[in-house]
């Protein structure tokens, strides 16, 4: 874990096979980005795709009741 700016970072060793990231490599040239930043930018939308999840769930079930 690492500290700057007042703020906690952690590191992730993240195994891929080849095909996957020869496509990360690819859409990160693409983009004009780095492999961080695209892994950051996708984990981010899943996690909100994931939380919208959890609120739509909840709605239909008190709905339900």
């Amino acid at each position: 874990m690492d500290n700057n700016d007042e703020r906690l970072y952690h590191q992730f060793l993240i195994r891929l096979d080849n095909e996957l990231a020869e496509k990360l490599y690819n859409h990160a040239s693409e983009n004009d980005m780095k492999l961080s930043g695209v892994i950051r930018r996708s984990l981010r939308q899943y996690l909100q795709q994931e939380e919208s999840r959890k609120i739509d769930s909840g709605k239909k079930q008190e709905h339900l009741k």
